[in-house]
């Protein structure tokens, strides 16, 4: 018995998107209130700073402790 395989169809996103021509180009008055936006976000990222079980597991891998009995440690 012949085994026919599926047919490939075109999905939604591949009929949606252009087969040809280069990605349409931002100007500058957007790509700057793009910017303004983006420096706003990471502002506000940096101000929240590190949480300090961060800061604990940084420095507990800045500072190890030797133990001979560690797997870790030297041989």
């Amino acid at each position: 018995m012949n085994k026919r395989l599926p047919s490939r169809r075109r999905t939604r996103d591949s009929e949606e998107r252009p087969s040809a021509g280069p990605p349409p180009k931002l100007g500058p008055d957007i790509k700057a209130k793009i910017g303004q936006h983006l420096r706003v976000m990471y502002a506000e990222i940096v101000d929240q700073g590190v949480p300090n079980r961060f800061v604990e597991t940084l420095r507990r891998l800045d500072d190890p402790i030797e133990d001979e009995g560690s797997e870790n440690g030297p041989p």
